[in-house]
């Protein structure tokens, strides 16, 4: 058993992956359910549970659950020199989820993870992307959206995919030009998120067609050979619009929707 995704996800948007790794490994390990524990009984525990946390983690994960109030510390009276102890006890998951704002889902989920992912921040926050998109099956979901949910950067969510069996496709949304479109179109080539898509007739070679276009495109892209059509990438401006569209070609402007991500194993 694994903490709830609720609480964990706001935890690491909060940008407090220790404290949501330290949470997440007392839930795994049942300690969460402990009336009370220092931490050399939670180090220890956590060892004999095969637990791969580091107690510089837990330590910080410990300090940041207890100040944002879904643990309750008391410091334990002792006489002997060196750092002053605490004992920890957890709060019901009803009052974390109330301290941080957020509200539990009637059927709320809590994604598992293998033990060795909580090495690093790094190891886990990938960990739970996996088995978020895992548990979703074949999906389509939005880059930025993911990433908004483990407080990263879209390309970070992609650099966690790059070892794992996660399969991602670019889904484009695309929209059919005329002449009626090329004065809207911008003048010069603008970075952004629209494109254009050439599609026109299969009759020359790959070697012809780079040959045709990438002397005056360099941005010009083959991305698809079908029996008869080939697609091609170009930048989105007024003066590429009309040369296609002159040629004869079908044209749409065109913009990426969503990823699909489809996870094996």
């Amino acid at each position: 058993m694994f903490a709830p995704n609720t609480i964990i996800e706001k935890l690491l948007q909060l940008k407090k992956a220790q404290a949501a790794m330290t949470l997440d490994a007392l839930f795994a390990s049942d300690m969460h359910t402990w009336q009370g524990f220092e931490i050399s009984t939670i180090l220890a525990y956590f060892r004999l549970s095969g637990l791969t946390i580091g107690e510089s983690i837990v330590r910080r994960g410990l300090f940041d659950l207890s100040r944002l109030g879904l643990l309750a510390s008391k410091k334990i009276m002792n006489h002997e020199k060196g750092r002053p102890m605490f004992s920890y006890q957890p709060k019901d998951t009803q009052s974390m989820a109330s301290k941080l704002g957020v509200k539990l889902h009637y059927k709320e989920h809590s994604d598992a993870i293998p033990l060795h992912a909580f090495k690093s921040a790094r190891a886990y926050r990938a960990s739970k992307h996996y088995s978020f998109l895992a548990r979703l099956g074949k999906s389509r979901l939005s880059r930025k959206k993911l990433g908004e949910r483990l407080g990263v950067g879209r390309r970070t969510t992609a650099n966690y995919e790059i070892d794992t069996d996660i399969q991602v496709a670019q889904k484009l949304e695309r929209e059919k030009l005329t002449p009626a479109d090329i004065p809207f179109a911008p003048k010069k080539k603008i970075s952004g998120k629209f494109f254009l898509l050439v599609e026109r007739e299969r009759e020359m070679t790959e070697r012809e067609l780079d040959e045709l276009y990438k002397d005056f495109d360099p941005a010009y892209k083959l991305i698809g050979r079908r029996k008869t059509i080939d697609t091609i990438k170009l930048p989105y401006t007024a003066f590429l619009l009309k040369r296609e569209l002159e040629r004869g070609n079908i044209v749409y402007k065109a913009w990426q929707s969503t990823n699909e991500y489809v996870v094996f194993g």
